[in-house]
């Protein structure tokens, strides 16, 4: 996976998650699952490929944010399994938070490791 690829990857969960809170998610989203960090496309970039870049501390600082990313993702996805599809909507479309400093994070520190290491 490239930079570009593990960017698009962590926008997915979102998008899904935005969908699930709207109804519209055809499958379940299994909690257990979601809190892990190694499950998802991005996580098994950093635990596999990614692991190259481990003695930056912006990838390190990346892939705190990401494992930190899965259990508030967790507690969006079950906020709309007990109903509350809305006030997931919000937190999930929301800059302040915590969801949305997380997504914004990752986003931004992948973005740097592009800067970084990616062949001109």
């Amino acid at each position: 996976m490239d930079f570009n690829g593990a960017i698009r990857a962590h926008t997915e969960w979102k998008l899904r998650l935005l969908n699930y809170s709207w109804g519209n998610l055809n499958d379940t989203i299994d909690m257990a699952s979601l809190r892990k960090d190694d499950l998802c496309a991005l996580g098994r970039w950093i635990h596999g490929e990614g692991q190259q870049y481990q003695f930056d501390a912006d990838w390190r600082e990346m892939a705190r944010a990401h494992a930190s990313f899965h259990l508030r993702a967790a507690e969006v996805a079950a906020m709309v399994e007990c109903g509350q599809g809305a006030a997931a909507e919000a937190l999930l479309s929301s800059r302040e938070s915590e969801y949305g400093k997380l997504t914004l994070q990752v986003t931004d520190l992948l973005m740097r490791l592009k800067t970084k290491y990616s062949k001109a």
